[in-house]
């Protein structure tokens, strides 16, 4: 890719292992929720598994089908309102993150070329809390939240933000994310270069041409 002075992260999924920290989330809930359900046994994990399936990857903007979900499976009751475990959610997730293997040393490498930033959707203390935990505050020229803007991926918009505090072109940054109606499509409308990150293992199919990689040391070979 040629003339590319900025590259842009989404967070989850893409430099935070978002599969780790929702798991070791769901954890503690269930151990504050549901304290007689002993953690080393099958139901525990049962519970824990199905709950992760349920959050489909962070795409279910309505925690309360998540806990609807969840009570009528294991006919349980937990005291607490959709809008409770929303912000019950976005008070505790940021505490477990944790960064890929590869993303700080792929990061300290990039920086060494290119700006750097971090656009991702969601709330303010969740999200803000995730970079600062994470470290990498210190690496990015430039962070924008949706939360704080009041724009959300794919518009268009929030991309032209991020470019404008970066002092580059559109067309001059690549986007790396892992979720494609949100990252690759509003990539796409502002005119960066969109990269698709997902683990191989998990590989989803696609009959759309955009680059992939399946881990973010992946850009090295790419940039």
């Amino acid at each position: 890719m040629d003339n590319i002075k900025a590259v842009i992260f989404d967070f989850d999924n893409t430099l935070g292992d978002r599969f780790e920290y929702c798991y070791q989330t769901y954890r503690c809930f269930l151990k504050t929720f549901l304290p007689e359900v002993d953690d080393s046994s099958l139901l525990f994990e049962s519970m824990l598994q199905d709950l992760v399936l349920y959050d489909e990857y962070g795409n279910v903007s309505d925690k309360g089908q998540i806990l609807r979900a969840f009570e009528k499976r294991y006919n349980v009751r937990i005291e607490m309102t959709g809008k409770e475990f929303a912000r019950w959610w976005i008070e505790h997730q940021y505490l477990f993150t944790v960064l890929f293997p590869d993303t700080k040393d792929t990061v300290l490498k990039l920086r060494e070329k290119y700006k750097l930033g971090i656009l991702t959707n969601g709330a303010h203390i969740a999200q803000w809390g995730k970079v600062e935990k994470s470290g990498l505050l210190p690496y990015m020229d430039a962070i924008i939240i949706s939360g704080d803007v009041g724009v959300t991926k794919p518009d268009a918009r929030i991309f032209e933000m991020m470019a404008d505090q970066l002092g580059v072109k559109c067309e001059d940054c690549v986007y790396v994310g892992d979720t494609f109606s949100c990252d690759i499509v509003g990539a796409l409308n502002a005119g960066m270069k969109p990269i698709w990150i997902w683990p191989s293992e998990r590989a989803k199919p696609s009959d759309y041409e955009v680059t992939r990689i399946s881990k973010l040391s992946d850009l090295l070979e790419i940039l």
